[in-house]
């Protein structure tokens, strides 16, 4: 469960749940991709015979588009009506 931020901080600047719910899942689809690739990289760099390191990706993807929201990375733009 997600207690922090909340929906109703999220939702302060005149967004509904429903855009913060759709922008949420493309920043973490991003984030998915970006992992997925540095994996593909590491992948291939292992095969040629160099050691690597993998990394270790503590928070969910969902999670970390949330926080990136609420850090104001992301902005959610609202269509006029």
């Amino acid at each position: 469960m997600m207690n922090e931020p909340s929906i109703e901080k999220l939702t302060q600047n005149g967004v509904n749940r429903y855009q913060v719910c759709i922008a949420t899942a493309k920043i973490a689809r991003e984030i998915i991709d970006e992992y997925n690739a540095e994996a593909a990289k590491i992948t291939a760099q292992a095969e040629n015979g160099i050691a690597v390191k993998k990394p270790v990706h503590d928070d969910k993807p969902v999670k970390t588009a949330v926080q990136a929201i609420e850090r104001g990375d992301y902005k959610i733009i609202v269509p006029e009506e």
